[in-house]
């Protein structure tokens, strides 16, 4: 299976708690929208990460992050992968 290089969060986020819940090392619930964290991102900044796209700094988290954007009720969290 592919790497995910990149993870991102689209429009329409209900602020859930679901992807939070299933991988809290990299999303957290923001104000308006879940966030990926800046401790699992290249540029290290925290926040939706829909226009920057940084790349993922660690690998680790591969395939927890497919099971959290497949449990997204919204289906907003996207993924790169290579």
């Amino acid at each position: 299976m592919p790497t995910i290089t990149h993870v991102w969060i689209d429009d329409g986020c209900t602020v859930c708690n679901a992807c939070e819940s299933a991988v809290p090392e990299v999303f957290r619930i923001g104000d308006l929208s879940a966030e990926v964290l800046g401790d699992v991102r290249a540029d290290g900044r925290t926040s939706r990460n829909a226009d920057e796209r940084s790349a993922l700094s660690d690998h680790t988290w591969d395939e927890a992050i497919r099971e959290a954007a497949a449990g997204c009720p919204v289906d907003v969290i996207r993924v790169a992968a290579a």
